[in-house]
């Protein structure tokens, strides 16, 4: 249930991102939380469109990065009373592997998908330790992927600066 309402947390301020990004604007933007929040985001927005790509959180010194990401395929198929229901009966958030990726490191990981009404495919979230070989390479590389339901989420480069003060409030 914490997963679900961090989840729809980070729906908002996705939505919140997406909205704040002006066409032209950069597309890597980093917000480090004040007293008394306790989240810092690092996010990818299309610069001429604003549309959100990619969601990275994480509370203050907790060690764990969750990623959020759109993909177009959809795992809803029909609403049941208040929840959606996939192709055999399941209610949302569906279990999917999600694999990260930066350029030699990678480590697959039980991520959760929910439906994306705005995209009519699905919201795609996995959270990974700071610890990781896989951060640790990205935090030197600035290069990340996450693959996830078949679909590929690779963005341009974030500054390496974004990426280490980031990680460092993450913990």
């Amino acid at each position: 249930m914490k997963t679900l309402a961090f989840l729809t947390l980070g729906l908002g301020v996705l939505a919140g991102a997406a909205a704040a990004q002006s066409p032209g604007s950069a597309a890597w933007n980093l917000s480090l939380p004040k007293a008394p929040q306790d989240t810092a985001y690092l996010t990818y927005a299309v610069p001429e469109s604003g549309r959100l790509r990619l969601n990275l959180s994480c509370r203050v010194k907790s060690g764990q990065v969750l990623a959020m990401f759109d993909v177009e395929k959809r795992l809803a198929v029909k609403q049941r009373g208040q929840s959606w229901v996939d192709n055999i009966g399941r209610p949302a958030p569906w279990p999917v592997s999600v694999t990260v990726m930066s350029l030699t490191q990678k480590t697959t990981l039980r991520g959760l998908a929910l439906p994306n009404a705005m995209t009519g495919g699905s919201t795609v979230q996995v959270e990974v330790s700071t610890l990781a070989p896989v951060v640790a390479e990205w935090r030197n590389t600035a290069v990340l992927r996450l693959d996830a339901l078949d679909e590929v989420n690779a963005q341009p480069a974030a500054a390496k600066g974004l990426i280490s003060r980031f990680l460092r409030a993450c913990g």
